[in-house]
Parts: C-alpha cells; sequence; structure tokens
C-alpha cells in the first residue's frame, strides 16, 4: 500500500484539482457471514488517504475456476446453478458500480 499511496501521489500532484482516487476490492473472499474482510479493507482506507473502499465484495466462487477452465467469463455460463449466479451476480454489481449500468454484459442463459 506505500508503493501504491506514493503513485497515487505522484499522479495527483501532475492533475491540479481532478485528484484521484484509488478502490480498494475485495477478491477471493470467503463466503463465511463472520468474515472481517469489509472491515479490514475499510480500515486499510482509512490508514491511507485517498483510497476508498468498493461496496462489492467478490466471494471464492468455484463458478470462476469452471468459467476458467472452458475460457470463459462467469457471466457466459450456459445454465448456471445457484452459486454460479450468485458469481455472475457479484461481477454484474460490481460492474454497475463502477460503471453505473449492466445492460453491455454478455450473459447467456440467464
Amino acid at each position: 500500500m506505500p508503493k501504491l499511496r506514493s503513485v497515487l501521489d505522484e499522479a495527483n500532484a501532475m492533475r491540479g484539482e481532478a485528484q484521484l482516487t484509488g478502490w480498494l476490492l475485495g477478491m477471493r473472499i470467503s463466503t463465511n457471514p463472520y468474515s472481517s474482510v469489509k472491515d479490514d479493507l475499510q480500515a486499510v482506507a482509512e490508514a491511507f488517504s485517498g483510497f476508498r473502499v468498493l461496496r462489492t465484495i467478490i466471494h471464492q466462487r468455484a463458478a470462476f475456476e469452471k468459467a476458467e477452465k472452458l475460457g470463459l467469463a462467469v457471466t457466459e455460463l450456459e445454465k448456471p446453478n445457484p452459486s454460479e449466479r450468485k458469481a455472475r451476480d457479484s461481477i454484474r454489481e460490481l460492474y454497475q458500480e463502477i460503471f453505473g449500468a449492466v445492460d453491455t454484459i454478455r450473459t447467456i442463459n440467464v
């Protein structure tokens, strides 16, 4: 994080009023409901000014490995089971959080 903070500071030094924000994303996180990942990410963001935490958390799911083996995105899995739908939906949520829309994500057999 100190190196990322340094890079962000250098970039912002050249940007004037149009300052950049670093975003933290929880990836491959356990589905355990007692996980402290969100709190941990928030603590990191508070320790390094200029960083914020994305609302979306991407949990560790077998669907990601399955899609990778098939050369697909998890949003492209045909006839997804409930766990695969959760993986797909988390990617859609992330996309929507970042870009504000999900209609451009390619999905097969929703």
